[in-house]
């Protein structure tokens, strides 16, 4: 009975961290602190899946249904409403979708900040070596302080060679100017 009930628990807390999850958290998010705990929630998942919830939160276009609180994308303009699942991308088909349907998720302007830098902690892990690229140098262009430790693994764990050697390059570039420690 207790390994049941230890595997029971763990299968719940698998679940209560998947991107499903703490993208619903969205949906019941009463002040910018949850919001703002969501999104490190979701940089902390490290799944690429979140980065679309995360663009869309900072665009404007991430949004909660009113009826059931399911979180979605929604773009366009009505009645050419397109609404696409957050943690998926996939198109969701509405016969009758209103702009009333929906709540926006609302946010400020540090939020944005934490949101690019979440963005740019999960486009540090993508498969492609020219999106993880990309990450470093926009990391590195911005003096992004939040984003040291992330960028530390990401050099720790870099595979690709012309990736990896670009991020001393990178840094190089911005240290007389920035918050990036130099060398005594």
């Amino acid at each position: 009975i207790l390994t049941m009930f230890l595997a029971f628990a763990a299968r719940a807390s698998a679940q209560d961290s998947s991107l499903e999850s703490i993208l619903s958290g969205f949906a019941e998010a009463k002040n910018f602190n949850q919001v703002e705990e969501i999104i490190e929630r979701l940089a902390a998942t490290g799944d690429p899946r979140a980065v679309l919830a995360l663009r869309s939160l900072a665009d404007g276009t991430l949004m909660a249904r009113t009826s059931d609180g399911r979180v979605l994308v929604v773009q366009g303009q009505e009645p050419n409403l397109t609404l696409r699942d957050a943690a998926t991308g996939e198109t969701i088909t509405e016969t009758a979708a209103s702009a009333s349907d929906f709540q926006k998720i609302k946010i400020k302007n540090s939020l944005r900040r934490k949101i690019a830098s979440a963005l740019s902690g999960l486009t540090l892990k993508a498969k492609s070596p020219s999106v993880r690229l990309i990450a470093a140098k926009t990391i590195f262009e911005r003096s992004d302080a939040s984003a040291i430790e992330a960028l530390d693994e990401a050099l720790e764990t870099e595979a690709d060679a012309s990736v990896r050697a670009a991020f001393p390059i990178l840094g190089e570039r911005v240290n007389a100017s920035s918050i990036w420690p130099t060398a005594s």
